[in-house]
């Protein structure tokens, strides 16, 4: 089973370093990177990442900041806090308790080395995988203001009294609408869920991909019982995403 594990770290050396290092040592891995706070709270949102590495330091909101947020996600991640090499021992000590009390489990100093690290994800791998040993097969997603509920893992959905069968890819993007109920989903967002889905790196995004997206967005609203351009459910954000609306 593959893990998921988001690394975020506005030091481009240490993010390229730390993700070919465990990527060499852990097969059952895949690394999704970025260099901000905000871009990083997107990936978690959209990949659902069961391991997190988060830098504290970095530009605009900081990792302590995005620990707070990330208790409003659906998915708890296991996640590991690291700081800088020139840290103090009073520094490093402050951190580690404030990011404790937010929800991290390890906190890891890039001077320990890659190995240190590499032993810290592969416990957190471990744990996750007991972890999802105990969950339920099937997660739900409900929103009962539109009368939609989603069973992701059986790529099945109900609205208003209808039975809805979905392909993969139409699951995932229902998903996606459901997750930022009333707030647009980019278009990148889909894209990259789409290669998520099918097991590739995201790569260039040009108009066959934005294509690719209408085509499974209107076959969603038809299995939704719905005309394939009707915005009454699923809202098109011109040149942005789509979005879910209320009747």
């Amino acid at each position: 089973m593959i893990t998921k594990l988001v690394l975020i770290d506005d030091d481009r050396y240490f993010r390229r370093s730390a993700q070919r290092f465990l990527e060499s040592h852990l097969p059952d891995i895949h690394i999704i990177s970025c260099d901000s706070a905000e871009e990083g709270e997107r990936l978690i949102t959209l990949h659902q990442p069961s391991v997190v590495v988060l830098d504290i330091k970095l530009p605009g909101i900081d990792g302590l900041e995005l620990l707070d947020r990330m208790e409003h996600k659906a998915r708890d991640p296991f996640v590991v806090v690291i700081s800088g090499q020139q840290a103090t021992e009073e520094q490093v000590n402050s951190t580690y308790i404030d990011a404790l009390n937010r929800g991290a489990l390890h906190f890891h100093r890039k001077g320990d080395g890659e190995q240190k690290l590499l032993a810290i994800v592969r416990r957190q791998m471990e744990a996750d995988a007991a972890r999802r040993s105990r969950e339920p097969l099937a997660e739900i997603l409900e929103l009962p203001e539109l009368d939609l509920t989603l069973y992701p893992n059986e790529n099945q959905a109900r609205y208003a009294d209808m039975d809805v069968r979905l392909t993969p890819i139409e699951s995932r993007y229902l998903g996606l609408l459901m997750s930022h109920n009333g707030n647009t989903v980019s278009l990148q967002t889909f894209y990259e869920a789409l290669c998520d889905a099918e097991g590739e790196s995201a790569r260039h995004f040009d108009q066959t991909n934005k294509q690719n997206i209408r085509t499974h967005i209107c076959y969603l609203r038809k299995k939704l019982g719905q005309d394939s351009n009707s915005e009454q459910l699923i809202e098109t954000v011109r040149t942005k995403g789509y979005r879910l609306v209320s009747s």
